[in-house]
């Protein structure tokens, strides 16, 4: 493939299309955004053609042809084609793997007996592929569909560059933001595709092809847009009228929906209803997955040892499905990832050497699908990542020289890929984050000039995606957080005023994010941390006045966080720091008895409940000394 080519692609593919004649495409991507992409733009340039999509996951197909002998002059596309290549691996003695295989063999030769009779009608059939053991997919096609692939119109292969790879979790910092790779992009094209998606849906049945066929537009358009609460809506109404089959996939979308806006308990418990299903089906490839995100969520939750586990069962389901392919370059890579969870939970826990090890593991993944696959630019991004990690287990062992030179590879990694895709707008990005990484090590080192000057770097290049892609917030997010990156060196320079501005930009920020979505609880706890920030630099400038009035802001968001996501270990730590930081502001001996008091109860509760969080038992003996020299 080459590298970059999706506009090149889909010039192509929008030119064989003008004509209404029967065509057969196949589109090989490396990322599942090129779908999305592939279909908004078929719909903006054709609006008057229908489009149909379904998932040759669960699909049947005599579904398929019904949707393509109805459709006149549109597209029917179908998702996943590649997950009916090849014969079925049975890990089990179920009935149900040979209905799966029968299933899956009767897409391939019906869609090969009836070649002549589709191409009666003038539509396009669009097969997705995701782009991996390219000449095993290409050998199948081709044994599998003799009729069909010779009388193909088009084969594209559409590569895109992106940060998105999964990044292990880590422990719960006294004042968490949300990722910088969040992204939400709102726009009034998006605005209104939403639109036009909810009446379509409004006027067929509920369990009607055509309905099936909407609803996961319609969730991934209002994802897109921030709108979470009512994507989780339409996905459980989608739910409510699909198969076994696609149950799970359509749970697992869910779960996602409900962890992107704290609701840690739903999320759970969609998950497990969908493991439960993978497992009677016997498909393990998405256990594997759903014991990664299990495992997220319990980490979330602060449950690290039952995360622990989850992640040992992914690491066990990546390692028996690489033994079965050991060529397939994605399972490999998520090898990779399950190490990296594991690592971010070790090192949660305090075992930084152990932590180490799996980083490393992880690391040496993704050198050796770095070194076989060099024009894949995904796992040199992948690989970017790994020394990213390196650079922070090293850092949190105190061997800040050593995590330098990770993060010094990671930098060269990011400025290569940034001036050979200087269009990529993730490798900016990855750029950026680099930057401030570097930072934070020349921080914790003292050298605060050299700091700063990697804090500006990182602050202009969040500057100039956000002015390219306003209406990307993920974006916005990352320049608050740089501003509070500027502002934090500034006040270790003594710079206070300085230091001032850049936590009121921060602010500013945080509060229009919150302001136009109040259902991400990211963007609150941003909110919250900035009034945290503006606090503390009031106090140190002598306005106590001022100072009080950002904490009891800060520790009114964080109470009304906890109260609404009680399980969040997180929140719960930030409204015990909101405690204490109202009581070392507070004016009267009495006043700051309480608040420390409140603080040294939520404390203790965590250090009981998680012991491996060592900082809730330093904070604990912190503010208990604070109480006995007050008392005393």
């Amino acid at each position: 493939m080459s590298s970059d080519n999706y506009q090149e692609e889909i010039t192509l593919l929008i030119r064989q299309l003008k004509r209404p004649n029967f065509r057969f495409i196949i589109v090989r991507f490396n990322h599942y955004s090129v779908v999305t992409r592939v279909k908004q733009d078929l719909l903006t340039r054709f609006p008057d053609r229908p489009l149909v999509s379904h998932d040759c996951s669960s699909v049947s197909y005599e579904d398929i042809q019904d949707s393509f002998t109805k459709l006149e002059n549109g597209f029917v596309c179908l998702d996943n084609f590649d997950s009916v290549l090849g014969e079925l691996v049975t890990y089990s003695d179920n009935p149900a793997n040979d209905r799966e295989s029968t299933r899956r063999r009767n897409i391939t030769s019906q869609l090969n007996l009836r070649r002549d009779f589709l191409a009666k009608h003038p539509n396009a059939f669009l097969l997705f592929v995701f782009a991996r053991g390219e000449e095993k997919q290409l050998r199948a096609m081709m044994e599998q569909m003799p009729d069909m692939w010779s009388f193909r119109s088009l084969v594209l292969d559409v590569e895109v560059m992106t940060t998105a790879q999964e990044s292990p979790a880590g422990g719960f910092e006294a004042t968490r933001s949300i990722p910088e790779e969040s992204v939400i992009a709102n726009s009034s094209a998006l605005r209104q595709r939403i639109e036009e998606l909810r009446e379509e849906l409004d006027t067929v049945a509920p369990d009607s092809a055509l309905a099936l066929s909407l609803y996961p537009r319609l969730v991934e358009e209002l994802e897109a847009a921030g709108m979470y609460a009512e994507a989780i809506r339409y996905a459980q109404q989608w739910e409510a009228y699909v198969d076994d089959a696609k149950r799970a996939h359509v749970l697992v979308k869910i779960g996602d929906l409900y962890t992107k806006i704290g609701k840690l308990t739903e999320a759970l418990g969609v998950f497990e209803r969908a493991y439960t299903i993978d497992v009677e089906q016997g498909n393990l490839l998405r256990q594997g997955l759903l014991s990664e995100r299990i495992g997220s969520v319990l980490t979330e939750r602060g449950n690290l040892s039952g995360a622990m586990e989850e992640y040992k069962r992914y690491l066990d389901i990546s390692l028996k499905l690489l033994e079965q392919s050991p060529d397939d370059a994605d399972l490999k890579n998520r090898l990779a990832i399950s190490y990296a969870k594991l690592g971010g939970t070790h090192s949660s826990l305090g075992n930084l050497a152990k932590a180490l090890e799996f980083f490393e593991q992880y690391s040496t993944l993704e050198r050796e699908l770095h070194a076989a696959y060099p024009d894949n630019v995904g796992f040199k991004n992948g690989l970017a990542i790994s020394y990213a990690k390196l650079g922070e287990t090293h850092s949190s062992l105190g061997n800040l020289a050593k995590a330098l030179e990770f993060f010094e590879i990671q930098t060269k990694l990011f400025e290569e890929l940034h001036r050979a895709y200087p269009d990529n707008v993730g490798f900016k990005n990855g750029l950026a984050i680099s930057y401030s990484k570097l930072g934070e090590t020349h921080s914790s080192l003292g050298n605060l000039a050299k700091a700063l000057e990697f804090f500006e770097q990182y602050s202009t290049l969040k500057r100039e995606l956000h002015a390219a892609y306003p209406d990307n917030v993920g974006f916005k997010n990352g320049l608050a957080i740089s501003y509070s990156k500027l502002g934090e060196t500034h006040s270790s320079l003594g710079n206070l005023a300085k230091a001032l501005e850049f936590f009121e930009q921060y602010s500013t920020l945080e509060r229009e994010l919150h302001a136009a979505y109040p259902d991400n609880v990211g963007f609150k706890n941003g909110l919250a941390i900035s009034y945290a920030k503006l606090g503390e630099t009031h106090s140190s400038l002598g306005n106590l006045a001022k100072a009080l009035e950002f904490f009891e802001q800060y520790s009114t968001l964080e109470r009304e966080l906890h109260a609404a996501y009680p399980d969040n270990v997180g929140f719960k730590n930030g409204l015990a720091i909101s405690y204490a930081k109202l009581a070392q502001i507070a004016a009267s001996e009495n006043d700051k008895i309480i608040w420390f008091q409140k603080a040294e109860i939520l404390w203790s509760e965590l250090a009981t409940s998680f012991p491996a969080y060592m900082n809730f038992q330093k904070f604990l003996d912190i503010v208990q000394k604070d109480l006995r020299n007050l008392e005393d």
